[in-house]
């Protein structure tokens, strides 16, 4: 038999799935494995290296794209440090600026909870609580739609003054979260006042995690002549939790890249498959399960 490891021993060695094997090969990520005589794949103790490598800078957040050419720089035989170093940077600064907007959208749930109890003091036209002025997004608060003389306002009015894409509102249109517009004398789609409420309750809902299907569904309770609260009260509360859960997991992988780059100026072994600060000693002990969240970043709760 051809001297080489099969697929299956591949995955089993690298901890990875077969399938996964194969897409990494056609995303050029690995390249394409030898051939035997009876045409199973055939891979050497590079491939192993390989992947070990692409599983570290995953866990690091780096995405395929990102992943793909820093290898391509290790394959033109120049060594892609500084291009990893450069991207694991610009992974932790975004990562701050979406803690700064997952903080935000927890406190916009908390207090909507917290204040469910009491009674919404304006009408609505999906659901009160979600759509009270204090939870409303600065575009929703800044005025009404101004109607036009004949009814209704124009799709390029109603994206500007609510601040999403008219190619948004088709959709929402399409997926039946929107009701139909009527069409003017010119055949321009016009929007009533009901239209634009709904889409300010969408937007409102979208903002704080509920997804396009849950949103259809209130929706369709209150046509259907019932107040959907109790509904998005029970919904409310699972999309906290998930805010959580995604919270610490995005703390752990802070940590690791903080850790990672913390140690970039240290001597690291020069054998490696693709960049020896992704996959040393050290790099491999930041990148441990991310279900260990206890350090004193990560430890604090931040879900009260």
């Amino acid at each position: 038999m051809d001297d080489g490891l099969t697929i299956g021993e591949l995955a089993r060695r690298a901890e990875v799935t077969a399938k996964a094997i194969r897409f990494y090969e056609r995303t050029q990520v690995l390249p394409p494995a030898r051939r035997a005589a009876n045409r199973y794949r055939l891979y050497d103790d590079d491939a192993i290296a390989m992947l070990h490598f692409v599983k570290q800078a995953s866990g690091l957040g780096l995405t395929l794209a990102e992943i793909r050419e820093i290898i391509a720089i290790r394959r033109a035989g120049r060594p892609p440090c500084a291009h990893t170093q450069r991207l694991l940077r610009d992974k932790a600064a975004a990562l701050d600026h979406k803690f700064e907007h997952l903080l935000d959208l927890r406190r916009r749930i908390r207090g909507i909870l917290l204040g469910w109890k009491r009674r919404p003091g304006a009408t609505a036209a999906v659901c009160p609580h979600i759509e009270s002025s204090r939870n409303r997004p600065a575009p929703e608060r800044a005025g009404h739609v101004a109607m036009a003389v004949n009814g209704g306002v124009k799709i390029g009015q109603l994206a500007r003054q609510l601040g999403v894409t008219a190619r948004a509102i088709r959709f929402y249109e399409a997926k039946r979260v929107l009701p139909r517009p009527t069409r003017g004398a010119n055949g321009y789609r016009l929007y009533g006042r009901d239209a634009v409420a709904t889409l300010s309750f969408v937007k409102q809902a979208a903002g704080l995690g509920l997804s396009l299907v849950e949103i259809r569904e209130i929706i369709a309770i209150r046509e259907g002549g019932r107040l959907p609260c109790a509904h998005v009260r029970r919904l409310l509360p699972d999309k906290a939790r998930a805010l959580d859960r995604k919270f610490r997991d995005l703390i752990d992988m802070r940590r690791q890249i903080r850790r990672n780059l913390a140690s970039w100026s240290r001597r690291v072994s020069d054998r490696a498959a693709v960049c020896p600060h992704i996959e040393g000693r050290l790099a491999v002990g930041g990148a441990r399960s991310r279900r260990a969240t206890t350090s004193s970043e990560g430890g604090r709760s931040w879900s009260g």
